[in-house]
């Protein structure tokens, strides 16, 4: 008997499965084939409604974080925006992109197609020709992926912070290991390594009076202000204290050029490292 199967893009796999990033993945995953089933209102295959309140709700998040993932997901190339929509209720529609681009994942998500709306994806495919006794192997060998996953963000972010000439650290702790792992909860890489880069630039200002406070890693990721929000947040782009210094830097420096995105900085980070 022939099952039929429902693609899923594989860099969702390589999240921790109790990360929110997973749980995201696993969702338009399960938006996507549901949308298919809707026939009161058809979309092409891929496409699916999403709007940021239902994304929130359905996954238990902050809105906050909802728009983080709808954008992060969107910059990896996992969806794709199709058409903008002003109604909450509906959302706009998206297209997840492994439905539509044949050759590019390996992972497959089996998923009957008698389930409803609520339908839960039980069993992964990591190789088509897998046979029944291969199981054990994948399991051991997904664990050592995701490990050199999360060794490699450790080392990365601790990197980071080293070349941007604020605390220096000898070495890469364990206690700073489990700082990055909350932090990567609720924000991605690139978004800490973008609050670090603008905390050491708004630090190493001599000029600048209201950031003059040396954190060291642990204290940068972990610290909450009295009211008990997290203060990287507020070294993101967007972040109310980036925004601020940016706002004194205008009125200060009105001639001086804006810093390196996050990209140029990532880059320049591996060219330091490959020397």
């Amino acid at each position: 008997m022939n099952t039929p199967y429902h693609k899923i893009d594989s860099r969702i796999l390589e999240y921790d499965i109790n990360s929110v990033e997973f749980k995201f993945g696993i969702w338009i995953t399960k938006k996507e084939f549901g949308q298919r089933l809707n026939h009161n209102n058809p979309l092409p295959k891929g496409q699916f409604f999403m709007s940021v309140r239902v994304v929130a709700k359905d996954i238990e998040i902050t809105e906050k974080i909802a728009r983080r993932l709808i954008k992060q997901f969107t910059k990896l190339d996992i969806i794709r925006l199709v058409a903008s929509s002003k109604n909450p209720k509906q959302g706009s529609i998206y297209e997840y992109l492994v439905q539509v681009e044949e050759g590019t994942v390996k992972g497959t998500v089996k998923a009957q197609l008698g389930h409803s709306k609520s339908e839960k994806i039980s069993t992964l495919e990591e190789d088509k020709g897998h046979s029944n006794g291969t199981q054990e192997g994948t399991v051991k060998g997904t664990s050592k992926k995701k490990s050199k996953i999360k060794e490699n963000i450790y080392n990365s972010i601790f990197d980071f912070w080293i070349s941007k000439n604020i605390k220096k650290h000898r070495s890469l702790t364990n206690e700073m290991k489990k700082s990055i792992d909350k932090s990567i909860k609720d924000y991605s890489e690139s978004e800490i390594l973008e609050a670090i880069n603008n905390y050491s630039v708004m630090y190493n200002d001599s000029a600048y009076q209201w950031c003059s406070h040396q954190w060291g890693l642990n204290e940068f990721l972990v610290r909450k202000d009295k009211d008990g929000i997290r203060q990287i947040g507020m070294f993101l782009n967007d972040g109310s204290k980036y925004l601020n210094y940016l706002s004194w830097k205008s009125k200060n420096n009105p001639q001086q050029t804006g810093e390196k995105d996050i990209g140029d900085l990532m880059e320049q980070l591996m060219a330091n490292r490959e020397e």
